[in-house]
């Protein structure tokens, strides 16, 4: 393999430093503006500054152009996660 799978230790310590709840609460703020932005426009591009705002945490894209879909990412902690 590749990318070997992270070790207990690592999946721990990264647990530790980011809350699941935080990280449930970000995506619940994330979909609600999501469904929002989806009914006002919904072939318009993602305005991540918004998503970060409703989210309350910085949101980044992993792709940075892509008009298939994309990974949305949140942080808590200095630990990004996947949020959508």
């Amino acid at each position: 393999m590749d990318t070997p799978l992270p070790s207990n230790d690592a999946l721990l310590e990264f647990s530790e430093s980011a809350p699941w709840r935080e990280i449930e609460q970000q995506k619940r703020r994330l979909n609600e503006r999501l469904k929002q932005i989806l009914k006002d426009d919904p072939d318009g591009p993602l305005p991540v500054d918004e998503l970060s705002d409703a989210a309350g945490c910085p949101i980044t894209l992993f792709y940075s152009d892509s008009e298939h879909g994309n990974l949305v990412l949140g942080e808590v902690n200095g630990r990004k996660h996947l949020l959508g």
